[in-house]
């Protein structure tokens, strides 16, 4: 007999819309309050890794507000379409994001390098750096986690995950060095949290620029009017819709149902099936244009 689809199966524990927006939201408050109270530091303190901490977070800010706007409304007054149209535009942007992240911390770390200055004021530099390893850290781990399931696989949210990682690491840098200086070694390492930052800058600009640039190759169009203010995927250019790919995996397959584990996706997407159409049409076009030009080369 003829088999029977398999019957669709809801997973309990699956990531959808609702989950990538909360943890938005609350990666954006961690990041307001990390860049006040880094930046009041890195004042005080004149420590280049935090000064380039605070700025990572006033990024990571922007980033996350721009993840937050991504899944906003997803399950409620979007549609799965339309957030696939958001995830397009919201990767372009925390590249570019991720691309001034790297400029700000690289500059920071260079003129600190140059000026040989010394850490000081270890104490509020560890009480900084000691959280932020493990609130940041941990923010990053889930927001990649929630990225790469299947049911959202956002680009852009695993970029969001990347600065905060970031942060994380800037966070070490100023831990050891704070450490360091605590002890009496302060001027033999002084050099350490920038070399650290440098790290972390050339690692966001590289991820940063692959996705500009594979899009760039395939054609898609991040720097015209068009790809910014299109609100629905039907305004955006066929050749973008179909050239957009980001890292390692494009964003196919989204699901922004509002319930947990709800929006069991089978089958193929609206634009999926119209292609397949238009390739069966084409073909039998051909199979026509062929089977009346044997007809005239009998008769004759």
């Amino acid at each position: 007999g003829v088999p029977l689809p398999a019957p669709c199966t809801t997973d309990m524990g699956a990531v959808t819309a609702d989950d990538a927006y909360r943890i938005s939201w609350v990666s954006l408050v961690l990041t307001i309050v990390a860049f006040g109270a880094g930046l009041g530091v890195s004042v005080f303190t004149a420590s280049a890794a935090t000064l380039g901490f605070s700025l990572e977070n006033f990024v990571d800010t922007v980033s996350s507000a721009i993840v937050l706007w991504r899944f906003w409304g997803g399950g409620h007054t979007l549609t799965p379409e339309d957030l696939e149209h958001r995830e397009r535009r919201a990767d372009i942007a925390i590249a570019g994001t991720m691309l001034v992240l790297s400029a700000c911390i690289g500059i920071v770390a260079v003129l600190h390098l140059v000026n040989r200055d010394p850490v000081q004021h270890p104490v509020p530099l560890i009480g900084l750096s000691a959280p932020s390893i493990v609130i940041f850290g941990a923010l990053g781990a889930v927001k990649a986690h929630y990225g790469s399931r299947a049911q959202l696989n956002s680009p852009a949210l695993r970029k969001d995950a990347l600065c905060s990682i970031s942060g994380a690491i800037l966070s070490v840098g100023v831990l050891v060095g704070g450490t360091l200086t605590l002890v009496g070694l302060g001027r033999r390492v002084w050099w350490l949290d920038a070399s650290l930052a440098i790290i972390v800058s050339v690692v966001l600009y590289c991820a940063g620029m692959h996705p500009l640039i594979v899009n760039w190759k395939r054609g898609v169009k991040f720097w015209t009017r068009n790809f910014w203010v299109s609100t629905t995927t039907a305004e955006v250019s066929s050749e973008d819709q179909t050239a957009f790919v980001s890292g390692l995996h494009a964003p196919t397959g989204l699901v922004g149902t509002s319930e947990k584990g709800g929006g069991c996706r089978t089958g193929k997407s609206k634009s999926e099936k119209e292609a397949e159409e238009d390739v069966k049409l084409n073909a039998e076009l051909e199979l026509g244009d062929a089977g009346r030009s044997q007809s005239i080369h009998d008769a004759l």
